[in-house]
């Protein structure tokens, strides 16, 4: 037992617990374990794509969140969502739903919401997600804000059929754990 405690305070010293990881990207810490969600990848879409920056993409049961960390190729990006260049990329987000997929629905008006004392634009869809084989209707949020020179852009997505105010009640820890850990 003494040896098994030894190798575990070793390893909390040392930082080699997931949980106790963050990712780093554009000078902001992520954690790798928000309110449940597990870190399963982080994509640089920075060199094949520039401005696009880096995807962080989260999952938990039932749940998956993509958070965008990225500049758009603009030099400097005020922080919160009075600007213009913050609003033009919650309207292109928007968009980029609608088109993709073209039955989503507006669930929320676009509003400001505060987490964590970060300013984020704010609206949810309803949508018909196709897979292979199935057709599910998906619930999605959207967040977005300037941030330290960058913009970070949260959908957090679940089932619309299969208990969505679990989805909806972890989705909203997922983004209040995440927010949280970067105004830290």
């Amino acid at each position: 037992m003494k040896q098994t405690w030894s190798w575990l305070t070793a390893m909390l010293m040392a930082g080699h617990c997931g949980w106790l990881h963050a990712e780093t990207v554009a000078g902001i810490d992520f954690p790798s374990a928000p309110a449940g969600f597990e870190l399963r990848s982080v994509i640089d879409n920075e060199k094949s794509n520039p401005g696009l920056g880096v995807t962080l993409l989260y999952n938990a049961p039932g749940v998956k969140a993509s958070v965008f960390v990225y500049d758009d190729s603009q030099p400097s990006i005020p922080d919160g969502v009075a600007g213009a260049a913050v609003r033009d990329q919650f309207t292109t987000a928007i968009g980029n739903v609608k088109q993709f997929y073209p039955d989503a629905q507006s669930l929320a008006r676009e509003t400001k919401v505060t987490i964590a004392g970060i300013p984020l634009l704010y609206t949810a869809f309803t949508y018909t997600e196709v897979q292979p084989g199935s057709r599910e209707t998906a619930m999605s949020h959207l967040y977005l804000t300037a941030y330290k020179g960058s913009f970070i852009k949260v959908r957090v997505t679940y089932s619309g059929v299969d208990r969505p105010d679990l989805g909806y009640r972890t989705q909203v820890n997922f983004v209040e754990a995440l927010f949280g850990a970067i105004a830290d």
